[in-house]
């Protein structure tokens, strides 16, 4: 159960990358599509996502989800979030949810530097319900100027939840970092495209595992929406001798819009 459990909050993390703040676009500072990025004081973000994972997988390893997120800033450099998550395999069974609020604050926000902290919790409803406080943090350098640039980011987060032991009904803590790399270049104003994988380290088993390999295509269709889209292949049954699974591909696609607080 501890196992299904942590690889069930590894994949709701992997799924978070790409569903927080990219209207960085709009600003002269290191920003990528798939950073996180305070925005102007006074203006709410409203994302929507769907995606289906685990294509190449044994049926009951298939899984769709759906997300929408809500954030709101304070500051230009302070804003919270709040995120609503469903998923169930392929057949709409099974299903589980998640909650998630956090606050994000910028602490250096130079033209080609930018560094972030965050920290969310998280209450995960499944047979055994769990909630996660995750704290992390984001560097992200930027190389080019103005809108067509090039740039690589570098992201850490630390799952810390909790487990009962089996035998004498203990408590104690469970431990897992996940730590992001990308890159990302910006073909025009309104478009740009990503890479990035992604490594897992279970502190509870000593077990590194290489996760997925990821793709983005992202495009500014109105001045306040952007399209993201997203493809990844799972690598992880190539890297764990116990995992006999094979390379597993996801696709993602979703919605970002910023409007004026009250409209």
């Amino acid at each position: 159960m501890e196992g299904l459990v942590l690889k069930r909050l590894v994949e709701y993390i992997i799924i978070d990358l790409i569903i927080l703040t990219m209207n960085a676009v709009f600003y002269d500072k290191a920003f990528s599509s798939d950073t996180k990025e305070a925005f102007d004081r006074g203006l709410t973000e409203i994302e929507y996502y769907s995606s289906f994972s685990g294509i190449g997988n044994n049926k009951e390893e298939k899984i769709f989800s759906s997300e929408m997120l809500i954030a709101l800033s304070f500051t230009n450099y302070l804003y919270s979030f709040f995120i609503c998550s469903v998923e169930s395999n392929e057949y709409f069974v099974n299903s589980s949810g998640l909650l998630k609020f956090g606050l994000f604050c910028t602490l250096v926000d130079m033209n080609y530097v930018d560094f972030d902290l965050f920290v969310d919790i998280t209450a995960i409803n499944e047979a055994s319900d769990e909630v996660v406080i995750t704290p992390a943090c984001e560097l992200n350098i930027d190389f080019g100027k103005n809108f067509y640039h090039t740039g690589v980011y570098f992201r850490a987060y630390e799952l810390i939840t909790g487990t009962e032991e089996e035998f004498d009904g203990d408590y104690r803590y469970l431990y897992v970092t996940e730590l992001i790399y990308g890159a990302y270049y910006s073909i025009d104003k309104k478009t740009q495209i990503l890479a990035e994988f992604d490594v897992t380290i279970n502190h509870d088993t000593a077990v590194t595992r290489f996760g997925s390999l990821s793709m983005g295509f992202n495009y500014k269709i109105l001045d306040d929406i952007e399209l993201i889209t997203e493809a990844s292949v799972d690598i992880l049954g190539h890297h764990v001798p116990d995992d006999n699974r094979e390379n597993s591909f996801g696709i993602t696609i979703g919605f970002i819009a910023i409007i004026p607080s009250g409209q």
